[in-house]
């Protein structure tokens, strides 16, 4: 591994100490993982409980994204926390990148313990969550301004670096090297850059919101992506990854803004790399896609409320089951970021929020009726632990759902009611 430059170092002093965001120098052709606490811990409880978030693998394709977007990239690791990535040009080819982050763009209300449990399969994350309320929060109108303030910082840190070094790198090897491979892989060459062009007419298309040559030209993308990728499903998830992201930014030039682009994006890159099969990526694929075209393109807002009406009717009848947001996703067939988004806008309640709300309801009604004990009655409204019935039912109630009970009992009934969505 070569060795850092100091300048590299010191501008990443300059910008934590300016910024109040933890920053750090990585490798890109090694461990390209951000060196703050939060990351170091929730990286120790992967190894120690044997899963794998590719957190390595999204930093490094960050860092590489933010190439081809002017230098800087915004992306979100799959918890949901936010970076920074922005690669440092100092050789022919990209070897550090400047990592900025964690920061959250969402109150540290939504980032739950529950959901964080979820992720690593209930095991003790005390530590995590007691990290994540270090983690600053910065509002989504100054996070493109962050970017590029450290955009700016990395480039004229890289330029003073080659003009000190008067470029000094060996730089003729790699350069035979590239000749070399450009000359056998001519063929390839040619079909890639047939490739971009259908990508640069792509993104044209969604700018002007030219809703059917756009679905044209993706259906020969994807279909030139499956055909010259010969089955490998390791460069078809590779060449995807890069298609969803330029889709996303011609989405912000079409005029979406980027707080939506965020959600949006949600953690794609990493549910990207779970698929072990092209049928299951493609049906993935499919939906994504969908809820990109349908926030560039003019709809009528009557179809949103509908499919969000579609999901509380859904919500209503199935309360008392666990219900993912997977489960709902496929019900309006966009993807769980999307979805999440609408269904906030509509109802002013993020989805989990919302099903809360209606089990608590249909809680209130079993305890007003009849004398079922509370760790049953959790049960019968889709709580699988009291405590956390418990919990929820108090905050949103304000009191627990023992005085409710003895507040708001009818007397002598011990007939249920038929509980409603």
């Amino acid at each position: 591994m070569k060795k850092k430059d100091i300048s590299l170092e010191k501008s990443c002093q300059l910008i934590q100490n300016a910024l109040g965001i933890n920053c750090s120098v990585e490798d890109v052709w090694d461990s390209c993982v951000p060196d703050n606490p939060f990351c170091r811990e929730c990286l120790r409880l992967q190894k120690k409980y044997g899963l794998d978030k590719n957190c390595a693998a999204l930093h490094t394709n960050s860092a590489f994204q933010s190439e081809k977007w002017g230098g800087k990239y915004e992306y979100l690791c799959p918890l949901g926390l936010c970076f920074i990535a922005s690669g440092v040009p100092l050789e022919l080819e990209l070897r550090y990148a400047i990592i900025a982050g964690p920061f959250f763009m969402m109150d540290l209300e939504e980032f739950r313990a529950e959901d964080l449990q979820n992720m690593f399969h209930n095991k003790d994350t005390r530590t995590l969550m007691k990290l994540a309320a270090e983690v600053p929060y910065i509002p989504c109108n100054r996070v493109s301004y962050l970017a590029d303030v450290i955009n700016i910082v990395t480039k004229h840190t890289a330029s003073s670096i080659r003009s000190t070094n008067q470029i000094k790198n060996e730089a003729e090897e790699p350069t035979q090297r590239v000749h070399e491979l450009i000359y056998e892989h001519k063929d390839l060459k040619e079909t890639l850059e047939s490739q971009m062009e259908l990508e640069r007419k792509l993104l044209n298309h969604i700018k002007l919101k030219n809703r059917e040559e756009a679905q044209e030209i993706l259906n020969e993308i994807l279909g030139g992506i499956y055909f010259h990728s010969f089955g490998d499903l390791k460069i078809i998830k590779a060449r995807v990854t890069e298609l969803v992201v330029g889709l996303l930014r011609a989405a912000v030039s079409a005029g979406v803004g980027i707080e939506n682009i965020f959600a949006l994006s949600g953690d794609y890159i990493s549910e990207i790399q779970k698929f072990e099969n092209i049928r299951d990526l493609n049906e993935w694929l499919t939906k994504v896609l969908n809820s990109i075209m349908f926030s560039v393109f003019p709809n009528s807002h009557v179809r949103l409320a509908a499919i969000v009406e579609k999901v509380k009717g859904y919500i209503g009848e199935n309360y008392m089951k666990k219900i993912s947001l997977n489960e709902l996703a496929n019900l309006a067939g966009f993807s769980v970021s999307y979805l999440s988004k609408i269904f906030k806008e509509e109802t002013q309640k993020s989805i989990s929020a919302y099903i809360n709300h209606v089990r608590i309801e249909n809680a209130k009604k079993l305890l007003r009726t009849t004398d079922i004990s509370l760790v049953e009655l959790a049960y019968v409204v889709g709580f699988e632990e009291q405590s956390y019935f418990t919990k929820v039912f108090k905050k949103l109630e304000g009191v627990s759902p023992g005085k409710y009970r003895d507040s708001n009992a009818r007397p002598g009934s011990g007939q249920k009611e038929k509980t409603a969505p």
